[in-house]
């Protein structure tokens, strides 16, 4: 509401002083060009000086600063005269009403993008640009019909007076984000934390007995010295080449100590790709005993 005021205040006395400048006080276009140019260095000297300020002192309490600040400038433009006192007392005004702004609105942009949830961001965005360029235009409409009834110098100085009101509308207080807000930011389990430790828990405990069945229907298997060639299983052969292995390998001294042929043995008979988890951690259960 703050910014909405403000931004609505400040707007409306523009075409009031452009009127008042190039009318009674007989300021020249280029003299009109020159006192509204020259102050928008402030808006660049006030966005660099957002960060290191706010992170000095905090980013609520150079807000506040910053907000109350701006407020005070305008109404100096109520006694602007002819000629270059006119002149610098604008470029004096408008240079400190400038920097005050670009302090600001970095600020305000972050603190309500942190009170926003972010399924909503779009949605703020959107309904503050609608609701500030509306105060906007209703206020500058306003205004000109109050300069036409009292002059345009009485109408910026009446904005001017209510610009000092406006610091009341600010956020006096820190309010930090609740407790919805950072959760809908985390990533959602829908198990839940505990619930998801237990799936952990039990999907380790499936891997590691698969792994020993594995394990034992291979050493079965060798231990009662079966003839057959189990599918799928590769090893190293004696000539350095790779072939099928099969128990008539291992028992003549093809596979040596190989671990991982023994695995993958024994991966094969638990229905387990060779080479994969469950060979790995069937090697890991393995003994050496089992291949001599």
């Amino acid at each position: 509401m703050n910014a909405i005021v403000v931004n609505g205040l400040i707007m409306a006395s523009g075409p009031l002083l452009a009127v008042l400048l190039l009318g009674p006080l007989g300021f020249s276009p280029w003299q009109y060009g020159l006192v509204f140019a020259a102050p928008c260095v402030g808006g660049l000297i006030g966005s660099r000086l957002a960060h290191p300020l706010a992170a000095r002192f905090g980013q609520h309490r150079m807000m506040l600063i910053s907000g109350v600040l701006r407020a005070l400038w305008p109404i100096g433009l109520a006694f602007v005269r002819p000629g270059v006192p006119g002149m610098v007392l604008i470029i004096v005004v408008q240079l400190g009403l400038v920097t005050c702004c670009g302090l600001f609105n970095p600020l305000l942009a972050t603190y309500r993008l942190e009170h926003t949830d972010p399924d909503r961001v779009a949605r703020t965005l959107s309904a503050w640009s609608i609701s500030s360029s509306a105060a906007i235009a209703a206020v500058t409409a306003l205004w000109g019909l109050l300069a036409t009834v009292t002059g345009p110098r009485t109408a910026i100085a009446a904005a001017g007076v209510l610009l000092l009101a406006t610091p009341l509308l600010l956020p006096h207080r820190a309010k930090v984000p609740g407790k919805k807000l950072t959760e809908s930011r985390k990533p959602r389990d829908r198990h839940g934390p505990a619930t998801g430790r237990r799936l952990l828990a039990r999907s380790v405990r499936t891997t590691s007995s698969t792994c020993h069945r594995s394990a034992t229907a291979g050493a079965v298997l060798l231990g009662r010295g079966v003839e057959e060639r189990g599918p799928g299983v590769r090893g190293d052969g004696e000539d350095g080449t790779v072939g099928d292995l099969g128990v008539t390998d291992v028992h003549g001294g093809g596979m040596g100590g190989d671990l991982y042929a023994v695995a993958a043995l024994a991966a094969a008979v638990a229905g387990l790709e060779p080479g994969g988890a469950g060979a790995v951690c069937c090697a890991g259960h393995l003994s050496p005993s089992l291949v001599q």
